[in-house]
């Protein structure tokens, strides 16, 4: 008798045991079959402010970017993240330019639509709290066509689609190779007049 108790005891022990091992959690940000020390690390390599411009009018626009590296590398690119406020409800295109705020220059990387040039993602889309977050994945090669001697911008414009209207928010960036925490061996090759890929 103690013989059969002892054995349903046993059994029951092992049906908890497997009911627990069905319950237990993963991170959803860990990559599987790759150890934890292992993951790619998330890492800020520049973040800047947004500022109204003199366009934005009664808009009071603000908020930063922040660039950020999964592996510290340049190799898998950049992800951009963004948080505005002020701005007005609906949609507003963005791109990145060189220059700098005071003196923009031409697009060198569209973020939205830009003429006949596809965007990394679509327009911002505020909503009636005027506020927007995104997050883009811009890719090595797209990445590629920003020149690290350069100085850039991101420029937010009053409206999205074919017309965007004026430039009504922006944001310095310094993209340059130095502080892209970039690990040895890994840092392309910059010279002027070249992309640095």
């Amino acid at each position: 008798m103690r013989t059969k108790s002892a054995m349903m005891l046993a059994l029951a022990g092992l049906v908890a045991a497997a009911c627990d091992t069905n319950e237990v959690e993963t991170d959803p940000g860990l990559l599987p079959d790759q150890p934890a020390e292992e993951q790619p690390q998330d890492m800020m390599v520049a973040r800047s402010d947004f500022q109204p411009t003199a366009e934005a009018g009664e808009l009071n626009v603000s908020g930063w970017a922040e660039f950020h590296q999964r592996d510290g590398t340049w190799n898998d690119g950049m992800e951009l993240r963004v948080h505005l406020m002020g701005l007005s409800e609906g949609d507003h295109a963005w791109h990145i330019h060189q220059g700098t705020c005071e003196a923009p220059g031409q697009v060198v990387l569209p973020l939205s639509d830009f003429g006949d040039e596809s965007g990394v993602a679509g327009d911002l889309n505020a909503g009636d709290d005027g506020m927007v977050e995104e997050t883009v994945n811009i890719d090595r090669d797209r990445f590629a066509t920003l020149n690290l001697q350069d100085s850039h911008v991101i420029a937010v414009h009053l409206r999205g689609g074919d017309d965007p209207g004026p430039v009504i928010a922006c944001a310095p960036v310094e993209l340059r190779g130095g502080a892209m925490g970039t690990q040895p061996g890994t840092q392309p090759t910059t010279e002027p007049g070249t992309t640095g890929y």
